[in-house]
């Protein structure tokens, strides 16, 4: 079952990235996602619209989600409740 986060809540995990040398912080709030590595104070972060604006749909979607990552995942939402 997915972690539901409150608006002051954060999520924060240890991962390697590939290209960065020393392992990152990933942390998951409800405005978005940052990384830093440990030690540091300074990092990167990106909110959730500009997130999904980059993303792709998988290729087999129907062709008016195509494109469209946030409408995807809203028919997902849609068609699992029914």
């Amino acid at each position: 079952m997915a972690t539901k986060l409150m608006p002051e809540q954060k999520l924060q995990r240890e991962f390697s990235i590939p290209g960065v040398e020393s392992p990152v912080i990933v942390t998951l709030s409800t405005e978005g996602i940052s990384m830093r590595v440990p030690g540091t104070k300074l990092g990167v972060s990106q909110s959730w619209d500009k997130i999904l604006s980059v993303m792709e749909t998988p290729p087999n979607v129907p062709s008016y989600l195509m494109g469209f990552p946030a409408k995807f995942l809203q028919h997902q939402v849609e068609k699992k409740s029914k």
